[in-house]
């Protein structure tokens, strides 16, 4: 009886593994849709920080990721050139 009860168990988590696998699949053939500034070559990033006004000194920590994303960019042109 206790072993019926484990085979029905790992079934039924194995059924819903499976649908689950579908329902991705399924999801990943869909048509794409992207947001502003996403396309499939491109992802635009940007950041909501004060550069002005009582709080513009926390702006340098929107800067520093924006300059890293630059030098990355200019890194990775200059290997593919």
């Amino acid at each position: 009886m206790k072993s019926r009860k484990m085979f029905a168990a790992i079934s039924a988590g194995l059924a819903t593994f499976i649908a689950t696998g579908a329902l991705t699949t399924t999801m990943a053939l869909a048509e794409k849709k992207y947001s502003k500034g996403a396309s499939d070559t491109e992802i635009v990033i940007g950041n909501f920080v004060p550069y002005s006004g009582p709080a513009s000194m926390y702006g340098v920590y929107g800067k520093v990721p924006a300059a890293y994303f630059r030098m990355l960019r200019a890194v990775f042109e200059r290997l593919e050139s």
